[in-house]
């Protein structure tokens, strides 16, 4: 992730959450300061060292930096990892309607961590806060992080077992990721990568309700499939139909990257690292058909990923090519289109916490109320769309990230609707509301 940072695509991810009351802002530089103790890349940089990248560790508290308008959003810059943290916090209060709120933004560098690890350093920022405005937060809130998280972080334990599942179906894997010529949704504009992206934050998010996420849980346990296979039909559908809108004469492989969390049952709690890999589905427009068979492929295939460990795959073809001359930089700045577009899934979001909730499920943080949660995915280049996936307060949320040097508005516009149509579509919505 270091390796794929330009100016132009940050590989940051991007989080919103809105509250209900004004979080004090002093307190919360105190929260954010004693989290960021027990999470310590976050207030770290990346060193060069004979052309390699290590990790520099420095005592230093993490800013929060005001915003007043809501359209600064979309110009608030990345984090820059080579000269300063891998972290930045953005923080507005406002009046709405006669009401105070408050808006939190974090841009978090994809090599500082994944969205798990983002999670779990918010989480305890919120019991921070909590307990400095006076709630009683038990000792075993915090879980006792590891002493050699640095280690463990790393890619998962290399037991014979997974080597050998590597041998025999990761070939496949390999196989397509080399040869399926995985397509942009449009023709590639010529970028300057080394100009920064002026508008890195470009997003639209829409959200089901407590109901409407019932049924389309419903609708997946009743196919036997997990609600990523029903996500993933839906997304699969709204990405042919985009590709014959506007690409009407292309059938080259549409390829979805889906994230996967290495994190087993017996990793020990790590701080906030980067302990992801990834997994790609790929399909050619015209066997896009949204059907039950098609979905029923889908499962199958996310089955097997299952089975077969295919997340260590990525893994390990990238630490061999780590070791080779010239080693990812060269790979990766080979500005190939590796995926169409990515979906992940953080799942439910905060659901174990300590922390006290409204009757209909939402976190109370000290005399706040955490309204809604938006969190996005980093957008490399050739990768036009990143989507966001999450439950908080039992409700389903999506967010599409996408870049405006690629997107047209029509485009982008009719991008987010599809998806959003066809999610509603299977539970016979009328349309879910839009943050």
């Amino acid at each position: 992730m270091f390796w794929d940072e330009t100016p132009a695509f940050p590989m940051s991810s991007w989080q919103k959450l809105r509250f209900s009351g004004r979080l004090d802002l002093d307190l919360l530089r105190e929260s954010l300061a004693a989290a960021a103790l027990r999470h310590p890349l976050m207030t770290a940089r990346v060193a060069l060292v004979r052309g390699k990248p290590y990790w520099e560790l420095r005592d230093k508290e993490p800013e929060i930096v005001p915003f007043e308008n809501a359209g600064d959003e979309k110009i608030l810059p990345m984090p820059d990892i080579r000269n300063a943290s891998g972290l930045k916090v953005y923080y507005r209060a406002y009046e709405e309607e006669g009401r105070e709120r408050t808006d939190l933004c974090f841009a978090v560098h994809h090599s500082v961590s994944d969205g798990v690890g983002i999670l779990g350093f918010m989480e305890e920022i919120f019991l921070n806060y909590a307990a400095r405005k006076g709630s009683a937060i038990p000792p075993e809130a915090y879980p006792e992080i590891s002493a050699d998280s640095m280690a463990e972080r790393q890619a998962p334990q290399q037991t014979w077992r997974r080597y050998f599942k590597l041998l025999t179906y990761g070939i496949k894997s390999t196989r397509n990721m080399l040869l399926h010529d995985a397509k942009p949704f449009l023709p590639i504009k010529k970028i300057d990568y080394d100009t920064p992206n002026t508008r890195p934050v470009l997003y639209d998010a829409f959200t089901l309700s407590r109901q409407e996420t019932r049924a389309y849980i419903a609708e997946a346990k009743k196919r036997g499939w997990s609600l990523n296979d029903l996500l993933m039909r839906d997304f699969f559908v709204s990405c042919g139909d985009f590709e014959r809108k506007f690409v009407p004469k292309l059938n080259r492989w549409i390829r979805v990257a889906m994230p996967i969390d290495m994190r087993t049952r017996e990793t020990p709690p790590l701080f906030a690292a980067n302990v992801v890999s990834m997994v790609f589905l790929d399909r050619r427009p015209s066997q896009i058909t949204g059907g039950e068979e098609f979905g029923e492929g889908i499962h199958r295939e996310t089955q097997w990923i299952k089975k077969t460990d295919q997340g260590y795959t990525l893994l390990v073809n990238l630490r061999s090519k780590r070791n080779t001359f010239g080693g990812l930089k060269i790979v990766l700045h080979g500005r190939r289109c590796w995926s169409t577009t990515v979906l992940s899934n953080l799942g439910i979001i905060f659901g174990k916490t300590p922390l006290p909730r409204t009757e209909d499920g939402r976190l109370i943080v000290g005399d706040t109320v955490l309204d809604s949660f938006c969190g996005m995915p980093p957008v490399r280049a050739k990768t036009f769309t990143g989507w966001g996936v999450w439950t908080y307060a039992g409700r389903l949320g999506l967010a599409m990230r996408y870049d405006e040097r690629y997107l047209s508005d029509e485009q982008s516009a009719f991008a987010f609707g599809a998806c959003r149509d066809h999610v509603t579509a299977t539970i016979g919505g009328a349309g879910a509301a839009r943050q």
